[in-house]
């Protein structure tokens, strides 16, 4: 008996939902009759809330999903620094070994770091500090080096 009458209640459910919605519709539907610039404007302002929170979102996944691409690739080199053994992540950076990474990042249309893991992490590169990538870029080497040597 007990089971009867929950699934009698649910399909009253049902149909009260069903007038409810079909209630809801007829009011939208007299609004936008009585007021059609309005009911349009409540729609693109609801349309471009959405779309802004798609691009925040968006935005989100991507810089996530490239920080994560960094670590991968700063991990299949090493994680520390070269020269100086510096291993805050935030100071790192990839480095050509031979030099030439300017005209290689343009033959490769940028991205890097996804070329590098495509190509399984090729040999020729090696991690190295901002500072240091900056020295040897200027001087020909970094400081570090010449006082080791």
């Amino acid at each position: 008996a007990r089971e009867a009458y929950r699934r009698s209640r649910e399909r009253q459910d049902v149909r009260l939902v069903g007038i409810w919605q079909a209630a809801a519709n007829a009011r939208r539907r007299l609004a936008r009759a009585l007021d059609p610039e309005g009911e349009r404007a409540k729609d693109r302002a609801k349309y471009a809330a959405r779309r802004e929170r798609k691009k925040e979102t968006k935005r989100a996944w991507a810089k996530r999903a490239g920080v994560r691409l960094r670590l991968e690739v700063l991990n299949a080199y090493g994680a520390k620094c070269r020269c100086c053994g510096e291993a805050r992540l935030q100071f790192l950076c990839i480095d050509h070994i031979n030099g030439g990474g300017h005209q290689h990042v343009k033959s490769i249309g940028g991205h890097m770091y996804s070329w590098l893991r495509k190509n399984g992490f090729p040999p020729g590169f090696q991690v190295l500090c901002h500072n240091c990538n900056m020295a040897k870029s200027l001087y020909g080497a970094c400081p570090h080096t010449s006082y080791q040597e």
